[in-house]
């Protein structure tokens, strides 16, 4: 394997990029000035140098100079956000559909992914100890579901709400799940502001 061709594999592990495309995205790293390449590989290592796991809501944030020493996230931050609530998603791309839509005034946290029907020990893969941390460190009222309308979504509701089932009956917190507004296996990443509103305005 060349230079060429190990890059192009390296790029074909890009979500939605097929070996056509990398092999395309190869050939012009390869003729493109090295100041660009130079910018790509300095860009890199500072996203990889600055990002941090909120403590809170699970989500991948960068420091700015004002929240260089928080270890949550300037949204966890957010007093004027209901303390009360919080919309569960599973992905980051969810929370920053959500949160551009204007129409949650609640707090979030990310899972990172949905688990696969497959899996052997599904717990094991969502951060269920820190979302339970989370639920004891405020008094929540509601929890909103806001998982893929999918099988694996709905699993993965499933897992969450057994983990919890101790917390929400003891502290008598409200589970809901987002209206049907939103198609059966859409996503909360794709949908318009309109959806995301509905969605959340008739949850139940």
């Amino acid at each position: 394997m060349n230079e060429l061709d190990k890059l192009q594999e390296l790029l074909a592990r890009l979500p939605g990029i097929g070996p056509r495309q990398a092999r395309r995205f190869a050939y012009f790293f390869m003729n493109v000035s090295q100041d660009y390449v130079d910018q790509i590989v300095d860009a890199l290592g500072v996203l990889r140098s600055n990002k941090f796991h909120c403590q809170s809501c699970n989500r991948i944030y960068f420091r700015t100079h004002k929240h260089h020493d928080a270890s949550v996230c300037p949204t966890c931050l957010d007093t004027t956000r209901d303390a009360s609530k919080i919309l569960l998603v599973a992905k980051q791309a969810d929370y920053e559909n959500v949160l551009a839509s204007g129409f949650w005034d609640g707090h979030f946290f990310i899972l990172g992914r949905t688990v696969r029907l497959s899996d052997k020990n599904p717990e094991n893969s969502l951060p269920i100890a820190l979302f339970r941390q989370r639920i004891n460190d405020f008094e929540l009222k509601e929890i909103v579901m806001g998982l893929p309308l999918n099988p694996e979504g709905e699993y993965t509701g499933n897992i969450i709400e057994d983990a919890i089932a101790d917390l929400t009956k003891s502290q008598s917190l409200v589970i809901s799940h987002l209206a049907r507004g939103l198609s059966v296996g859409s996503e909360l990443e794709y949908s318009d502001p309109q959806t995301i509103q509905a969605a959340l305005d008739n949850r139940s």
